[in-house]
């Protein structure tokens, strides 16, 4: 749905073979173009907890030309483990592209 109304968002949702909640990434089309257009290219990722049965959240933040934080990319895991953080590391990389 936020792909139809976003020109340009991305997501993902990602279950394991059990059908169980295991990833969700999401990059909002306006701040990807920000991104590119307006922002140092540097990135600062962040993990942090939700009080949820989900997991923790990992964010990606970039610094805009009047050094004001700019969210970039959004994730949520099962797990805070090296494979979450590869799943949301590669999924970044595609959103974003060569910088």
């Amino acid at each position: 749905m936020l792909e139809k109304t976003n020109p340009g968002t991305i997501t993902y949702l990602e279950t394991d073979e059990m059908g169980r909640f295991k990833y969700f990434f999401m990059s909002l089309g306006a701040s990807i173009r920000g991104f590119r257009t307006a922002c140092r290219p540097m990135l600062y990722v962040d993990g942090s907890f939700l009080e949820t049965n989900c997991g923790g959240t990992m964010l990606a933040i970039a610094q805009d030309t009047n050094r004001q934080l700019y969210p970039v990319a959004f994730g949520v895991v099962d797990l805070e483990n090296n494979d979450s953080w590869m799943y949301f590391i590669v999924k970044l990389k595609e959103a974003i592209g060569d910088v």
